[in-house]
């Protein structure tokens, strides 16, 4: 397999087929962590006249008796009359947490079907749409989440064994040196560098399961994915169909995954130095505006847009990034789906 043919037609096709990258950043919006992101925290300072501000825009205020001594030395309501209010602003914050949930799955899975589909179809006809992209993605949404569930949970057993063999192994290591703790002189010397050098060789032995987990992980939910997207398998038939070409093209697979560790490494560290200067770019001024003008308001009026200029910017690079690699796995799974594997001969 030619690992770098691979990646160069991959990037081809993220720079060439723009519509790809709706759904990359989609993707980049909805996924949890390893994509760009910025942090938000949004403050606000109470001051003499926020409740009676309040009790004018909120007639069901006024009836409340305030009481001195509350938060920040303020009056405020008794706990008790205001637990209704806060019980329905949790009930609404509960819901609609819920339907972000449920609206980030359908995005996310659709997303990750349109991706593969539309590399695909690139592959097939030299052209592609938002169209055909959605419509392989949305109908096959459920299988990808479900695949994604039994993968998650097959992991999850499997760290719960690897953190059982963790303590039974930090008992081995630790036991010489807690049965020779009184004793001191050369047993307890020996203990302690029998600690050492087990510890580091456990250390490194969950190091080694950690890496092979991911490396693992990886190939199988690649290419069940697009088993089931590209030859519309169902979910057990494409976690078979997946197991069984990671199996036996497990050289190639494992080459491939470590390229593309490699590459977010590299791509991990170029970012380091940009986002420095996104921050420097942000708050060097807004401190030098809010120095000369001592206005909240005036800093916010800055800050604010240069703040989502920097989110947008991330969540457009991340979205490249990942319509990349996700071309990166659908070319891969192509090749390795059609390439008959290399026997010795004799």
């Amino acid at each position: 397999m030619e690992y770098g043919k691979i990646v160069k037609r991959a990037l081809s096709i993220t720079w060439r087929h723009k519509v790809l990258w709706v759904f990359g950043i989609a993707l980049a919006l909805f996924s949890g962590g390893g994509r760009p992101g910025v942090e938000r925290n949004l403050q606000y300072t109470l001051n003499s006249g926020d409740m009676q501000r309040w009790q004018r825009g909120m007639p069901w205020l006024r009836g409340f008796p305030l009481v001195p001594g509350g938060p920040f030395g303020r009056p405020f309501a008794p706990w008790q009359q205001i637990m209704p209010a806060v019980l329905g602003i949790l009930a609404i914050l509960a819901a609609v947490g819920v339907v972000l949930l449920i609206v980030g799955i359908i995005v996310r899975y659709t997303s990750f079907g349109a991706l593969a589909g539309m590399v695909d179809e690139v592959e097939r006809t030299e052209q592609t749409a938002f169209r055909s992209g959605f419509s392989a993605g949305w109908s096959r949404f459920l299988r990808l989440f479900a695949i994604d569930l039994l993968i998650g949970v097959a992991v999850f057993a499997l760290l719960l064994v690897l953190m059982v063999l963790a303590l039974l192994g930090a008992m081995i290591v630790a036991g010489p040196v807690a049965l020779t703790s009184r004793g001191g002189g050369a047993p307890m010397a020996l203990a302690v560098l029998w600690a050492v050098g087990s510890g580091l060789l456990l250390l490194l032995l969950l190091v080694l399961a950690a890496l092979a987990l991911s490396a693992g992980v990886t190939l199988v939910r690649e290419f069940a994915f697009r088993a089931c997207v590209l030859d519309g398998k169902g979910v057990f038939d494409s976690l078979g169909a997946s197991w069984g070409l990671a199996r036996s093209r497990l050289r190639e697979g494992l080459l491939m995954w470590l390229l593309m560790m490699g590459i977010n490494l590299a791509l991990g560290l170029a970012a380091i130095p940009l986002a420095l200067l996104g921050i420097g770019g942000l708050v060097g001024p807004a401190l030098v505006i809010y120095g000369l003008s001592q206005s909240p308001v005036a800093t916010a009026l800055f800050a604010l847009p240069a703040l989502l200029i920097i989110i947008l910017v991330s969540l457009l690079i991340g979205g490249i990034y990942l319509t990349f690699r996700s071309a990166v796995w659908t070319l891969t799974y192509r090749e390795l789906r059609n390439e008959p594997k290399a026997t010795a001969v004799s």
